[in-house]
């Protein structure tokens, strides 16, 4: 099953990172339609990959969600930049992590992302809606 990013590009529900790193990215007043909107420069710039946002540091993650057009001004990019960066967590288990997100129970996922800076109520509904 695929979900529609707005501009054309899709992707597969297989993979549960781009709906994380989307459901992290759509707060603070910026829609899940606008972050959807940015799927394809988000995607090129890797910031799908749980691997590589556990080798970047911060700034290095931040220059790249500006690069994808996700600039809310240095203050927030670089606290979502921080955000992303703390799912390092789940370097050492990116497939079991995986497999938890892709097919476990809400109490499942809640209790995976307890540990992750900045996952409260808002961002588990829309990564369970993203999930279908």
């Amino acid at each position: 099953m695929a979900a529609s990013t707005g501009n054309g590009k899709s992707y597969e529900r297989g993979n549960p990172w781009p709906d994380l790193i989307i459901a992290m990215l759509a707060v603070n007043t910026f829609p899940l339609a606008k972050v959807l909107s940015l799927f394809e420069a988000l995607d090129s710039n890797s910031l799908f990959d749980p691997r590589s946002l556990a080798r970047w540091d911060r700034g290095e993650i931040a220059r790249r969600l500006k690069a994808a057009g996700y600039d809310r001004g240095p203050g927030l990019t670089n606290i979502l930049a921080d955000r992303l960066w703390s799912l390092r967590a789940f370097e050492n288990n990116v497939a079991a992590s995986e497999s938890i997100l892709a097919g476990g129970s809400k109490r499942e996922v809640e209790a995976l992302l307890k540990c992750v800076n900045g996952v409260g109520p808002m961002v588990l509904e829309n990564f369970l809606l993203l999930r279908g």
